[in-house]
């Protein structure tokens, strides 16, 4: 179970019953923007992105595609797509919906074929590799 005050984790007591998990989004380098909405904690994370883009906030420049989108949730890093809330650890609140902070990657940066570069192997930070938003370790 999260050790955050006043949650439960997905797949433990509250989420164990199916509630819609209340999410609150929050748009990084765009202060005061969110999107909040409700979704079942079985939901896969690519599958909220989706959803996510379907309600994309006006001022916000939207993505082309999902790989530009990087979910973040209370600590427990960026969000893989091919889990599901639950799967993730999304804590479930029942005073607040649950905050998810979102990192848009900008149109100029490329990911690499491989894949993310780890961290462990670089001897840059975080930042430097996707154009001032932290990149997965």
């Amino acid at each position: 179970m999260a050790s955050t005050a006043g949650a439960t984790t997905l797949g433990t007591a509250a989420g164990a019953g199916g509630a819609a998990l209340r999410l609150k989004f929050i748009f990084a380098n765009h202060d005061g923007v969110v999107v909040e909405f409700e979704t079942e904690p079985t939901t896969l994370v690519k599958d909220l992105k989706v959803a996510l883009m379907g309600r994309w906030p006006t001022g916000v420049e939207p993505v082309q595609d999902l790989s530009h989108v990087r979910l973040v949730c209370m600590g427990f890093g960026i969000l893989p797509d091919a889990k599901s809330l639950t799967e993730c650890r999304v804590p479930h609140f029942d005073a607040h919906p649950t905050p998810v902070n979102v990192a848009i990657r900008p149109k100029n940066i490329q990911v690499p074929q491989s894949g993310w570069r780890l961290h462990k192997q670089s001897s840059r930070l975080p930042w430097q590799d996707w154009g001032g938003v932290c990149s997965p370790c």
